[in-house]
């Protein structure tokens, strides 16, 4: 089954650009995990968009009465699952400022938000953040799901990976800048320990679990014995 997404000329530079997707001409691309997606650029009426305030990281823009933020430099993310062979699935740490808390998380980042990966496809940007995270190496990554990260406040979209068959190069802890805690969790002690994260006062992520259900339950996942 296809999905077909007319999409406004005026967005498509700005969602698919880090894609890599050219402008103005029907295009492919795999939408992660669900379904076969085919962009179809269409002129059509752009939307006046109101640039409110921008910084270095954020901008805040307006149509017609709804108020959202995007990026400068990007408009996706990327998320990954990563699982050792011995069945262990790799989270990170971190304290978060907007939230004043440290959440646990999948290993993720930003799409073409730095020049020198800019031409980067989302797999690339996937592998490379998990091993700036982790210091794990994904020999396979796979694509599971795209979602938008936050619909009603941010334009940006989020690409999850499960990412197996694993080489350790180095401990991690993300690049400078970044004081990230590397965890390694049994699957089979992770709602445990999940919940002991909680009572700590931790935020867990979210994605955690979508990309979990998307391995067991997506169109890839491994058929019942």
């Amino acid at each position: 089954m296809s999905l077909i997404l007319a999409v406004s000329l005026a967005k498509t530079s700005e969602l698919y650009s880090s894609h890599g997707i050219p402008l103005a001409r029907k295009c492919s691309v795999p939408q992660i995990g669900i379904v076969n997606c085919h962009v179809e650029c269409l002129h059509r009426d752009m939307p006046e968009i109101t640039t409110l305030f921008s910084s270095r990281w954020l901008i805040l823009q307006k149509i017609q009465h709804w108020e959202f933020v995007r990026r400068p430099s990007a408009n996706a993310a990327v998320g990954i699952l990563a699982i050792t062979p011995e069945n262990e699935i790799i989270l990170v740490e971190q304290f978060r400022i907007p939230m004043q808390r440290s959440v646990i998380e999948i290993p993720a980042g930003l799409v073409g938000d730095e020049p020198e990966h800019a031409d980067e496809s989302l797999a690339t940007t996937a592998q490379r953040e998990l091993l700036e995270e982790t210091g794990y190496l994904a020999h396979d990554i796979s694509p599971l799901i795209s979602s938008p990260t936050s619909a009603g406040m941010s334009s940006e979209m989020t690409h999850l990976f499960l990412a197996t068959n694993l080489e350790k190069k180095h401990h991690g802890g993300g690049v400078d800048g970044e004081s990230i805690t590397v965890h390694h969790v049994p699957l089979s002690q992770l709602s445990a320990w999940l919940a002991e994260q909680t009572a700590l006062g931790k935020l867990i992520d979210f994605k955690i679990h979508a990309a979990l259900y998307q391995m067991m339950h997506g169109p890839n996942a491994p058929l019942p014995a």
